[in-house]
């Protein structure tokens, strides 16, 4: 897939960065395909050293150095050599840990042009009571919530002068999805998801139509916290693993809050299926639909066992591109295969350790969001965290 140029080369997209530009091209001023992190480093530390090892970390991985064009009905990459400009702010203020965060994020987070710009910006801010902040923003298409922990990782790394172990480029699963779209497997995928949809999905009551402008806007509700270990039991007792638990838990709230029995949620899925991708930083996520119908007569037992069998088959196929699962299943923005999507993530808080530093590393939630209703299951070490971000055009705080 590799175009070859006099000077530079040029590679073809994957098939899941060709789903995100195009999604984005119909919101080219929102910024909800931004993935922004904050990494805060409190202690004494070299500013330098600091600067070289984030200019190592995205050499390193060097899809955060890709410049896209489309031409020929093709959407192409190439890597661009130059280095890294990291932006460097300086803040003497004395502020809370809060202020200092909104400060530090003040006009950094900003949408992206796809076409020639470089789809990666770092600000290092630096404070007078050695607190260090870094702050990335990345386009979707070229990161994704694993890779967050592969950039701190490379940072620490570097930052410690230890070696980075050897990665193969993007370019390397790119190729391997183009041809898989065209295998048999593929079709055969595709095949389960036009049968799961012979019967189009049911919309929910409280189902609000997105504003035709774009982009609704966000918020996130209060967190709910709740005991891991008590998950944890019940899943082992039940032989399930937590994440079916959630969807079966949020398929029987859905139900009950709609009077509904035919109950389609959305998720994510990583294609980092081979050994290779694990340390590779970019864009390997899919989404795809579960869908349950729920019964009255059904024991407990039951449900569960149907619930898992339901999310393995669904997880089995999860291969197939979104886009060409809404084709079959003849859905598109105004008849969406489901309203609510939940999202299963570990806490990236304790991800960078930076020996001397204390370090913890935040998600920034963007200002505006492709999805109305979003529920998040963040995991920690002895609890989770159910975090809803819903739009506040489409869904009212009450409903929430």
């Amino acid at each position: 897939m590799e175009n070859k140029n006099t000077d530079i080369k040029w590679f073809t997209a994957s098939p899941v960065q060709l789903r995100i530009y195009t999604a984005n091209l119909f919101n080219s001023d929102s910024t909800s395909y931004n993935v922004t992190t904050l990494f805060t480093l409190k202690g004494k530390m070299d500013k330098e050293r600091l600067l070289e090892a984030i200019v190592n970390t995205v050499d390193k991985n060097s899809i955060l150095k890709a410049r896209f064009r489309y031409t020929d009905e093709a959407l192409q990459y190439c890597i661009d050599n130059k280095q890294l400009q990291i932006e460097k702010k300086y803040i003497t203020d004395e502020l809370s840990n809060e202020e200092l965060k909104q400060s530090a994020l003040q006009d950094f987070v900003k949408p992206f042009d796809l076409l020639g710009e470089l789809l990666c910006r770092v600000r290092v801010v630096f404070t007078n009571n050695d607190t260090t902040l870094i702050l990335l923003d990345c386009h979707h298409m070229v990161f994704d919530g694993d890779s967050i922990k592969i950039f701190a990782h490379d940072l620490q790394n570097y930052y410690e002068s230890k070696s980075i172990e050897k990665k193969e480029d993007y370019n390397c699963f790119a190729k391997w999805q183009i041809e898989y779209k065209q295998s048999p497997e593929y079709l055969g995928k595709l095949k389960y998801w036009e049968e799961l949809f012979s019967e189009p999905a049911q919309l929910c009551d409280f189902w609000r139509k997105r504003p035709s402008e774009g982009n609704c806007k966000s918020a996130a509700s209060e967190k709910m916290v709740f005991p891991r270990h008590q998950v944890t039991e019940f899943c082992e007792k039940n032989e399930i693993p937590e994440h079916v638990f959630f969807i079966a838990v949020l398929n029987l709230v859905y139900g009950r809050l709609t009077y509904q029995k035919d109950i389609t949620l959305g998720t994510f899925s990583s294609e980092r299926l081979e050994q290779y991708t694990n340390n590779m930083i970019g864009m390997f996520v899919n989404t795809f639909p579960v869908r349950n119908v729920l019964e009255d007569s059904t024991y407990i037992v039951d449900y569960l066992k149907q619930v898992k069998e339901s999310v393995y088959h669904s997880e089995d196929n999860a291969s197939v591109q979104y886009d060409d699962i809404c084709k079959v299943a003849h859905a598109d923005s105004q008849n969406p295969m489901f309203q609510v999507a939940v999202k299963f993530q570990d806490s990236f808080e304790q991800l960078l350790h930076i020996e001397g530093l204390e370090c913890s590393v935040e998600e920034i939630i963007p200002e505006d969001s492709d999805l109305e209703f979003l529920i998040k299951i963040q995991g920690n070490d002895s609890t989770y965290e159910c975090i809803i971000n819903y739009a506040r055009e489409c869904y009212s705080k009450g409903v929430v």
